[in-house]
């Protein structure tokens, strides 16, 4: 919390917007995803035109950051399983790859195998991203 943001030392290079939006509090409140580790960013508040920040205020900026870092923790988790999907289908792919130039006999096979894991793979992607990918014009 800076209670005089036109006299603190940590503001000094942002005095500029301070004057002139009349900030007279500043709360800065961490966001964390996982215990014991950095801030993974900050939520800045400001008090304008001579107002301080209430005990109400400042229990609610507290609360939205803590929403806030469950949100982001969420967000890191569904990202991760996603990788994890996504290798798990990929992996393979570089063993059939090899399989196949080791054996030609067994090329119709594998190719099978490919087309069928290819289309998981579209199931994964969010559709949104999945038209993303598409390059225009490709018929794909």
């Amino acid at each position: 919390m800076i209670k005089h943001p036109l006299r603190d030392e940590r503001t000094a290079y942002f005095r500029g917007i301070i004057e002139a939006k009349d900030v007279s509090e500043i709360a800065y409140i961490p966001l964390f995803i996982e215990e014991d580790s950095p801030p993974a960013g900050v939520i800045v508040f400001d008090a304008v035109h001579g107002r301080s920040f209430s005990q109400d205020e400042i229990a609610f900026c507290s609360e939205v950051a803590e929403l806030l870092d469950l949100l982001l923790g969420q967000e890191r988790i569904m990202l991760q399983n996603f990788r994890d999907a996504i290798i798990n289908k990929v992996v393979p792919l570089g063993g059939f790859a090899r399989r196949l130039q080791e054996n030609l006999r067994t090329t119709l096979d594998y190719i099978e195998i490919i087309r069928k894991e290819a289309t998981e793979i579209d199931c994964i992607i969010p559709k949104t991203l999945n038209g993303g990918l598409q390059k225009k014009g490709s018929g794909a």
